[in-house]
């Protein structure tokens, strides 16, 4: 473990994170600027894929000698951390800061446990997105603009499947959050929000038809997909869309930070962004937060680090370099990819945010081991009957 300081005269913190291993580092900048008011401070910046990076903090934990900072989706997904006295309480950093009067509701609810702020969040995203090729979609002759619901999704992709020589749309398979993703974005738009919040709080039989009918819009969209999905990465389809290779693409918000700089292939002229056809009212979120170790809950270096994360300055150049949209409400956004400032207003005027399963913001990290697994069989048998009882048992509440 990171040599402690509670001086703030010289420390050694160790921070795993994901953003380098996928093309962007606004860390580093973050870093030397921090660096400048406190030039005795040693950072270990490790970079890590994010399916991995869980798996060395866990290492680490296990081992009792947890980094001092990681990033980490919040919500749930480290509620159980917190419950084991894993994880920092840093209620006096945003209190100090005033980072609760800036920071949106979303994010404020995903950091805070029993009344304590637990992690600095960073950057949010929405997932219920369809980006589209516009040169292919005018040739197909479909408008998504008029395209409201599953049904129509689903008759757009055989119109387009039809016109082109390319796949109507591209998913990322390989490891199964792109399908479930796309499964969660489905039920909300067959199921709406009240009945997605209650299957997220163990109460999916109730709601066990609207389930069953995301398993199978997702059936009906892999009809027009690949059939090599489940080697296809999240950036690697990002990638495809940005090179041709097919019409459309679900992703969340991080995928304008692969697609945004692309000359070759730029927005409003090669292609378009619209919210998920029946899911235009509302935030499928997903985030990104800084997470302390409680060994450094007294740390003043630590806390210092985390309060210039939370500024304005720091939020908008991650904002900037990932895509991601600034957890704080003050954060100008101008600056930023059209897409960007598009997400941006939606947290304010979409009716309801949904903390995504896929990602673990609305259901404990074992549950979405389970999902995981529903869905990874499901690519393989695809069988809609089977996947649904599977999905159902998994966020059953006494399952």
């Amino acid at each position: 473990m990171a040599t402690s300081s509670t001086t703030g005269v010289s420390a050694d913190i160790e921070v795993p994170q994901h953003w380098a291993a996928e093309g962007a580092d606004p860390l580093t900048e973050i870093i030397d600027t921090f660096g400048r008011t406190h030039p005795d401070v040693r950072f270990e910046n490790h970079s890590h894929h994010v399916s991995s990076l869980r798996l060395v903090v866990k290492s680490q934990v296990l081992r009792e000698d947890p980094p001092d900072l990681w990033i980490e989706w919040p919500g749930q997904n480290i509620e159980l951390a917190v419950q084991a006295g894993v994880i920092a309480d840093i209620t006096d950093v945003w209190e100090r800061a005033d980072l609760e009067g800036h920071f949106v509701d979303g994010a404020k609810e995903a950091a805070r446990f029993d009344g304590r702020y637990r992690c600095v969040p960073t950057d949010m995203y929405r997932i219920n997105n369809l980006f589209f090729n516009r040169e292919y979609v005018q040739q197909a002759g479909v408008n998504f603009e008029t395209v409201s619901n599953p049904a129509q999704f689903v008759n757009a992709l055989e119109t387009l499947d039809a016109a082109l020589d390319v796949p109507a749309i591209i998913i990322n398979g390989r490891d199964p959050f792109g399908p479930l993703q796309l499964w969660e974005t489905f039920l909300i738009a067959h199921g709406g929000p009240d009945a997605y919040e209650e299957i997220i709080d163990g109460q999916p039989r109730r709601h066990q038809a609207a389930i069953e009918s995301a398993v199978d819009s997702l059936d009906r969209t892999l009809q027009y997909a690949p059939g090599d999905v489940t080697f296809t990465s999240s950036s690697a389809a990002d990638a495809a869309f940005v090179a041709g290779e097919a019409a459309v693409t679900h992703n969340g918000g991080w995928a304008l930070g692969r697609m945004k700089d692309t000359s070759s292939f730029s927005y409003g002229h090669d292609w378009e962004y619209l919210p998920f056809p029946g899911t235009s009212e509302f935030y499928q979120m997903n985030m990104n937060a800084m997470v302390p170790a409680a060994q450094r809950e007294h740390d003043e270096t630590v806390l210092a680090f985390l309060e210039h994360l939370a500024s304005v300055e720091s939020l908008n150049h991650i904002a900037d370099k990932v895509g991601g949209v600034p957890p704080r409400s003050d954060v100008s956004v101008d600056s930023l990819h059209p897409v960007t400032q598009e997400h941006h207003r939606a947290l304010g005027t979409t009716s309801r945010q949904l903390p995504s399963m896929a990602h673990g913001l609305g259901v404990r990290p074992d549950i979405v081991i389970q999902l995981k697994d529903a869905i990874a069989t499901f690519m393989q048998d695809r069988s809609v009957d089977a996947t649904t009882g599977a999905l159902v048992d998994a966020l059953t509440s006494d399952a």
